[in-house]
């Protein structure tokens, strides 16, 4: 006779999964589910009861230390400056030879632990001159940075 499994189980996810949760969570699905998708491609595991104690006591250390988080980016955005400098190689007329991203602010700035989201004026920068950014911090207030992009020499 078959062994009976229960309908659905309590998962540790091992790597973020759409629609279903992010690295680190417990969650519950069915039995079918977790066996016949999380399982084999090592998404998730069983959760244990020391696992599930583990996970909450991280929880708890996260909202202790959310607090001293949002002291660290107050003190991150009166830091930055109102302009961010580039010198990119660029044509006689001033288009730009590579286009400048959201991902070379985000580097220049060094704010990955700070900034959600760089809104810009299009897709890429193409072009010399100054440009008008919108950082998007993790507390979701927006600051607006000018982007003064020169020639090199």
């Amino acid at each position: 006779m078959a062994k009976k499994f229960a309908k659905t189980v309590e998962i540790f996810l091992l790597d973020d999964v759409p629609s279903l949760g992010n690295k680190g969570e417990i969650k519950k699905v069915r039995w079918g589910f977790f066996s016949n998708f999380l399982l084999p491609q090592k998404l998730a595991i069983l959760a244990s009861e020391k696992l599930k104690k583990e996970v909450e006591e991280k929880e708890k250390q996260k909202i202790e230390s959310g607090e001293i988080k949002k002291e660290e980016l107050a003190q991150f955005i009166k830091s930055l400056s109102k302009e961010i400098e580039f010198e990119l190689k660029a044509n006689i007329k001033g288009k730009l030879y590579k286009n400048l991203g959201s991902k070379d602010i985000m580097q220049k700035i060094e704010g990955q632990n700070y900034i959600k989201e760089i809104i810009l004026p299009k897709k890429k920068i193409d072009q010399i001159g100054s440009h008008i950014v919108t950082l998007i911090f993790k507390n979701n207030k927006p600051k607006r940075i000018r982007v003064k992009i020169t020639s090199e020499k």
